[in-house]
């Protein structure tokens, strides 16, 4: 992909910002958020001047001051109208389309005008690049100080910037609502040792293989209709909470796959899950905190989990351990936390006893139900949704066009392998289904003795889209295929047999293999 960068310039505040309003002062949880970009990509069909976006974001920014400000000294922000960075960039030969259905992390980091996994270069608090394709269809990236802006005042800063690049500040609808400072009052900040400064940094890798999973609206509806039937105790769980037992139930397969003793794996594998969960705080909070309230006001709800081999993996347990979980994070909870300074004794314990290896931290994000797609600037809401920052072990759930759909950005477990040529990420799955011949025409008897099967391949890439209806259809195929005539080529032909085996033998080198039996 040729990205052409045509202009930079900066964007200030369109009027001054007053001298009662020029420190901001972080709270305790912006002071414990990671030093590093939260970017998203905002894609439309259309676009229009770039001078309209720029007036709309000068207007706002009157109103998100700190975005136009600088760190002087932590935990500080000096709101002096420095301005933020504003650059455009065409694609002349690129089609919207095919970049939102593609999904590449290495062209969507093209798209963001941050590098969000390099934490020591964040220097600006908010940073802009809109990208214009040769379609017309445009994408606007951008890059927030995460020290300041969680999700939730990210995705109320572009509906805010929408609403006026509408008219919608300067007429006065109702739909405008002011930004609300009040984070540090609750959460007021305090003397930090060193070793928390850069905690959560972690989370973003540029070695780290990003993939997005579409969740369907139906199946969703089917997964929160089985747990209501396997655990009828529990209220029904939401799409997010489903998606997220998903999400873990997965990893816990994964992980519990591996052998210690597998020379393919360069770590021993962990024998605990540590599912980590950002809860926005706002309406949990007793009186609830408006919506507008901006900085990062959010906690974590904890979940450990063991991985047991032996255990069948239950995703209607999962969801009820989740809900759980999340439904402790209340207003007693949070002011304990923090406002009592409890997070500082359990982080120290944590850094004291160090990371163990035989614990793996995997962290969920949702930013569904977020006002991403209400950032209309005129021509029409957003498409799509992209996430620009490359997690490792952190999956971000983000709402669909799709109704009731759920996409899931996060790292691929894939398997790593050093070989005499080269050390890569395995970019292709080979799945391998055994497939009983007997029933096959013609017909044998249930009673033939020996290894009466075959075998149906189908070949996945970790680099697409995964959609589980369409995985099911491909699947359903490959079974159909192994007939009579194809069992009798493979095996009565014994040099297709060999070659067929001498195939898998060397793909077991280029790509993760997985093996499924049905008992």
């Amino acid at each position: 992909m040729e990205l052409r960068i045509s202009s930079t310039e900066n964007i200030k505040p369109s009027s001054p910002t007053p001298d009662h309003l020029r420190t901001h002062r972080l709270s305790f949880i912006d002071q414990l958020s990671p030093r590093a970009y939260l970017s998203m990509i905002l894609f439309y069909s259309a676009g229009a001047s770039p001078v309209h976006l720029k007036k709309s974001l000068s207007e706002t920014l009157t109103h998100f001051y700190p975005f136009a400000g600088q760190f002087k000294d932590s935990p500080v922000v000096d709101c002096d109208d420095h301005g933020v960075t504003f650059i455009e960039a065409y694609l002349a030969e690129e089609d919207v389309s095919e970049v939102i259905q593609q999904a590449k992390a290495n062209i969507l980091e093209q798209l963001i005008p941050c590098k969000p996994h390099e934490s020591t270069r964040v220097e600006h608090n908010l940073i802009v690049q809109v990208n214009y394709f040769g379609c017309g269809g445009m994408a606007i990236g951008i890059c927030f100080h995460h020290k300041i802006a969680d999700a939730a005042t990210a995705a109320n800063f572009l509906k805010t910037w929408g609403l006026h690049a509408r008219g919608a500040g300067a007429g006065g609808t109702n739909d405008f609502k002011h930004v609300v400072y009040d984070s540090n009052s609750i959460f007021p900040a305090q003397d930090l040792p060193d070793m928390l400064v850069n905690l959560g940094l972690g989370l973003f890798s540029l070695d780290s293989v990003v993939k997005r999973f579409t969740f369907e609206g139906e199946k969703i509806a089917s997964l929160r209709e089985k747990v209501v039937k396997a655990e009828p105790y529990l209220d029904r769980p939401s799409r997010v909470e489903v998606v997220s037992s998903v999400i873990l139930g997965a990893l816990l397969a994964a992980y519990g796959g591996l052998r210690d003793d597998d020379e393919e794996f360069t770590t021993t594998p962990p024998k605990n899950v540590t599912a980590i969960f950002a809860v926005n705080l706002r309406k949990r909070m007793n009186p609830p905190l408006p919506e507008q309230s901006f900085g990062n006001i959010s906690s974590a709800a904890f979940l450990n989990l063991p991985i047991d081999r032996e255990k069948k993996i239950n995703h209607s347990s999962l969801a009820g351990q989740l809900r759980q979980s999340i439904r402790m994070v209340d207003d007693q909870f949070v002011r304990k936390l923090y406002a009592e300074g409890e997070i500082l004794n359990i982080l120290k314990a944590v850094e004291a006893q160090g990371s163990p290896k035989s614990n793996k931290v995997f962290v969920i994000s949702s930013w569904c139900k977020m006002p991403f797609y209400e950032a209309d600037f005129g021509w029409g809401k957003p498409v799509s949704i992209g996430v620009g920052t490359r997690f490792t072990d952190a999956a971000v759930l983000v709402d669909s066009c799709q109704t009731d759909a759920i996409e899931a950005w996060g790292a691929v477990i894939v398997a790593y392998r050093e070989t005499d040529e080269e050390s890569s990420y395995s970019k292709l799955v080979k799945a391998i289904f055994a497939v009983n011949f007997r029933k096959r025409h013609p017909p044998m008897p249930k009673q033939s003795f020996g290894n009466n099967f075959s075998i149906a391949a189908l070949n996945l890439s970790i680099e697409k889209e995964v959609h589980y209806s369409g995985l099911l259809g491909e699947l359903g195929q490959s079974i159909r295929r192994v007939d009579d005539q194809l069992v009798r080529k493979l095996y009565g032909d014994g040099e297709s047999g060999t070659k067929c085996h001498q195939d898998l033998q060397r793909q077991h080198h280029q790509r993760i293999i997985i093996i499924i039996g049905s008992f």
